[in-house]
């Protein structure tokens, strides 16, 4: 991702892990093909077309409100236009079997002022590990990042669904160096107050969800974070920042180590990029010193999200959140736009622009399938954090910030709909561009 998003969330996201070893893994591309494939598109004249003429994008069975299913993803459609590959076979009634992995590698390069250049290579993959008339897909994304200003980082994120979807396993580690700019807390804090923070991290969050009925799970998890070699290397004359006004996690070391509980809904058609159903999540973290948290914090995270598709090729996406912390939370997990479970909230602003002891924010999203595996969005989003400097306190929120966002979507993989999303965002007084997998939520 573009303008400060961190190398974590930044640059890709997506779900899964490896196969189990004793499955055999079938690629429909081999990954260094389908980079090829995909890096080949720069190459090709705008007019450039397969030479066998392609249907256009046919519907699934469920009726007009379904969604469109392309019959060529953009590394088939490469492979035709370049001669690489064959077109694709017609599918088969029958389904591919369990292990059967889709992978996709994509090098990137990026520029704007907070990295100045940045490239690195990101990877996704889809498999199943059951049937398909009762297990989703799980999905991985793995990416690696440098910038001329000094970030660098690796990041893992997975969704790993085991047969008919029993358990849920989510995970996101990150091993990342990233000089940032911080404002200090609060619900408008001016551009003056901009410091630049040196920090490093290790990141290990895991949770594992167990299906108590139909598409209701509960879960625990443990998460990590060893926020370290913080410094305020932007303070001028000597004297504090806001931001090292901050009592908590803004100097030196800082762990956060402690467990998560949970409860999910999911009832999306299609976890990996859902055009239609219902989401919800609703997070307790706690941190206690027992658990090594250098001093004790708690936080509430509860968002949903709604797919409402609209006619033939359209779909309304619409997304809530609030994130509320109490006792001495660190810098790095306060409630900030970003800083989601997913990384991917308040497009159009630098990540952790805001921050307070409580966030709220909305989106909504128009999405809409135009050629094969060619789709769009616009959409609208708006965030707000609180003033709340004390746990007794009623959080209120005085200032709300607003932002807009369009983008492209080129599917990656028509079967599990892996699709890699440009977006382009404007907020009051800049553009933000983005680079990703999936969806944003």
């Amino acid at each position: 991702m573009l303008a400060g998003r961190s190398a974590k969330g930044a640059v890709v996201e997506a779900k899964g892990r490896t196969v189990r070893a004793a499955e055999e893994i079938a690629c429909t591309f081999p990954p260094v093909r389908r980079a090829a494939l995909l890096l080949a598109a720069a190459l090709l004249p705008a007019g450039a077309r397969a030479g066998e003429p392609v249907e256009s994008p046919r519907l699934t069975p469920e009726g007009p409100a379904a969604r469109p299913i392309p019959s060529l993803d953009l590394p088939e459609w490469l492979g035709q236009v370049t001669g690489l590959s064959p077109a694709p076979r017609p599918e088969k009634k029958e389904e591919a079997p369990p292990g059967r992995l889709r992978l996709d590698l994509v090098p990137f390069v990026i520029s704007n002022p907070l990295i100045g250049v940045g490239g690195g290579i990101a990877m996704a993959g889809a498999f199943r590990l059951g049937h398909a008339s009762s297990t989703s897909f799980s999905s991985f994304a793995l990416s690696g990042i440098l910038t001329t200003n000094g970030q660098r980082g690796l990041n893992v994120r997975s969704q790993l669904r085991l047969p008919d979807n029993d358990w849920l396993l989510v995970g996101d580690w990150a091993l990342v160096h990233w000089p940032g700019p911080a404002w200090g807390v609060g619900s408008d804090t001016p551009d003056s107050n901009e410091t630049m923070v040196d920090r490093r991290e290790v990141k290990f969050h895991e949770t594992a969800f167990r299906r108590l009925s139909g598409p209701l799970y509960a879960g625990i998890g443990y998460f990590l974070d060893d926020e370290y070699d913080i410094s305020d290397t932007g303070a001028k004359g000597g004297g504090p920042s806001a931001f090292s006004q901050y009592p908590y996690g803004t100097s030196g070391r800082w762990i956060s180590s402690g467990f998560t509980a949970n409860l999910l809904w999911e009832g999306r058609d299609n976890p990996v990029n859902p055009w239609k159903g219902f989401y919800a999540l609703a997070r307790l973290r706690l941190g206690p010193e027992e658990a090594g948290t250098d001093q004790a914090w708690q936080s509430v995270w509860v968002e949903e999200r709604t797919y409402l598709p609209l006619g033939r090729a359209n779909t309304l996406a619409l997304w809530a959140y609030g994130w509320s912390a109490f006792g001495k939370v660190p810098w790095f997990s306060l409630p900030a736009n970003g800083r989601d479970p997913e990384h991917r909230s308040g497009r159009g602003w630098i990540e952790a622009r805001h921050v307070g002891k409580d966030l709220l924010g909305a989106e909504a999203e128009w999405r809409v399938a135009i050629w094969e595996f060619v789709g769009a969005t616009a959409g609208v989003n708006v965030h707000a954090v609180s003033d709340r400097t004390s746990d007794a306190q009623w959080p209120t929120f005085p200032t709300w910030h607003p932002a807009a966002v369009a983008g492209l979507r080129l599917t990656l993989d028509r079967r599990s709909m892996t699709c890699l999303t440009l977006d382009g965002a404007v907020r009051p007084g800049g553009f933000t561009g983005y680079i990703n997998f999936n969806e944003a939520f």
